[in-house]
């Protein structure tokens, strides 16, 4: 089944185009919910690389993050959402897994409620815990090359969870099902973009937050392209 993305539209509430210039640490937030946005570290936009005609966040080291505010847009409960961005790592995670999550995409929360994105050496991985106890958690071989920029959603519909890379479905391992659980609530926490304690991807682009939707992502689809945004 191929379906498109229907874009920046009411269930949207972040989209980060950077479509601003050649280093610019004032990214904006195009959804209607309008998060101001915050670039630490060296977090910037980096025309150097281009996607649909808008520049890169030149991200890369721990610390070098983009942050938008506590918000109730980021409390799921037991809705339907989807994360999906661009990414490229010049050096990808490998290695042995260790559950350490090496490189961080996209994550929510540093406490023991939370939910997070990312990639423990050469799995890609999915966790979200309320007071330290798992809610779900699943994984995959990422299969990542240096220097290529991926499109990764993360999907839940439902009772089900979903991980692509450019529209395929992994085939995921699950260490606990999300079933009818509630994401942790973290409304009084911001998003984070990028890595902390650990580097994230090299750069990201055309991030989005998308609540109460599937976008119909339940099988293998075309990433959306340059047609909305």
């Amino acid at each position: 089944m191929m379906i498109h993305a229907a874009g920046n539209d009411e269930f949207t509430k972040l989209y980060i185009p950077t479509n601003t210039p050649h280093g610019s640490t004032t990214l904006k937030d195009h959804s209607s919910s309008n998060h101001t946005l915050t670039c630490t570290g060296s977090a910037q936009a980096d025309a150097s690389v281009m996607k649909f005609g808008s520049p890169t966040i030149l991200l890369g080291a721990a610390g070098n993050t983009v942050t938008a505010p506590d918000s109730a847009d980021w409390d799921f409960g037991t809705g339907n959402f989807v994360l999906d961005h661009q990414l490229l790592f010049t050096t990808v995670p490998s290695g042995t897994p260790d559950s350490l999550f090496e490189n961080v995409a996209i994550f929510q929360g540093l406490g023991s409620t939370r939910w997070i994105c990312g990639f423990d050496h050469s799995d890609v991985v999915f966790n979200a815990q309320v007071a330290g106890t798992n809610v779900a958690g699943y994984k995959a071989t990422h299969g990542m090359s240096n220097g290529v920029m991926y499109h990764f959603a993360w999907v839940r519909s439902g009772t089900s969870f979903f991980i692509f890379k450019d529209g395929v479905a992994f085939s995921l391992t699950t260490l606990t099902a999300i079933g009818s659980n509630a994401m942790p609530n973290v409304a009084t926490d911001p998003l984070t973009v990028g890595g902390t304690g650990l580097a994230g991807p090299t750069r990201m682009g055309h991030v989005r937050v998308s609540k109460g939707t599937d976008r119909g992502w339940t099988s293998n689809f075309t990433p959306p392209w340059n047609s909305w945004g």
